[in-house]
């Protein structure tokens, strides 16, 4: 059997998802069980970017992106 995913790439979320034997969707979560991710990147000067929940938080301590 074929391997399928698919990646969604919202505006407010993103998500992956497989087909399980028999056909089944499965959206995949992360390391924390979301099957969601914020479709967020913050850019920091030094710093590697960082996505998803951790840019949403991000933005409420510093929404300038120092």
């Amino acid at each position: 059997m074929e391997k399928v995913i698919g990646i969604e790439l919202g505006t407010a979320n993103a998500s992956v998802a497989v087909l399980k034997d028999g056909g089944q969707p499965f959206l995949v979560p992360d390391e924390q069980g979301r099957a969601f991710l914020p479709s967020v990147v913050a850019y920091s000067t030094g710093e590697p970017p960082i996505a998803g929940l951790e840019a949403r938080r991000r933005r409420l301590i510093d929404p300038r992106g120092g």
